[in-house]
């Protein structure tokens, strides 16, 4: 059994309530998803975007991202869905953690999260996305310690119905101030318009071959 830390530990977050059972409300009119898109702002903020609503409509997205949410928000709002049972489950979850846990609970968060689809979807494939870049340098602490829960999320693959994949070159171009802000906003942190149409056009094939 892990040890229960933060991270990893469902937690609740009041402010979101509401937004928690629109979500709920809508999972039990039975959507039939094909893809079940987990995580934080986001993953919250694609469905407002071009490519969501153009690229992304054939596989019928699920989006259950709200954000602010760490690995143990995320979990609290699993383990209180009735999931549908979707083919595949896309999890991006833990950049919230960063620098407010360490980076072995931040990934037994995620796989706490992983766990949790699984016990309710055992059939389904989960495809588990590195944490993406933030911080304009690399040299920063809270890039650094992207890049060292990145160097664990193989970890939770090793189960044949799960796989990885890491999209940090969507938004990074080459030098110490490494951020594309093409792709991503002043904040460091989200993304532009053309950033999550970049990442969608990634993604696609991505999701086609988790299917198979």
């Amino acid at each position: 059994m892990p040890i229960t830390h933060a991270a990893n530990e469902a937690s609740i977050r009041n402010m979101w309530l509401e937004i928690h059972e629109r979500h709920v409300t809508a999972l039990k009119e039975g959507i039939d998803a094909r893809v079940v898109f987990l995580g934080d702002s986001l993953t919250d903020g694609w469905q407002y975007q071009p490519s969501w609503k153009k690229e992304l409509a054939p596989y019928k997205p699920v989006n259950l991202g709200i954000g602010g949410d760490r690995t143990q928000h995320l979990l609290w709002r699993l383990q209180h869905h009735t999931l549908p049972p979707a083919p595949l489950f896309t999890l991006l979850i833990g950049t919230n953690n960063i620098n407010r846990n360490h980076s072995h609970e931040i990934v037994e968060g995620i796989a706490a999260c992983r766990d949790e689809v699984w016990r309710q979807c055992p059939d389904s494939k989960i495809l588990i996305l590195h944490l993406l870049p933030r911080q304009r340098l690399r040299t920063e602490v809270e890039y650094r310690q992207v890049c060292e829960v990145n160097e664990s999320i193989p970890t939770l693959a090793e189960d044949p119905r799960a796989s990885h994949v890491d999209f940090s070159d969507v938004f990074q171009v080459e030098g110490e101030a490494h951020l594309n802000y093409d792709h991503m906003l002043s904040d460091h942190v989200h993304f532009t318009e053309k950033g999550y149409a970049a990442w969608t056009r990634r993604i696609m094939p991505v999701l086609d071959r988790s299917q198979d």
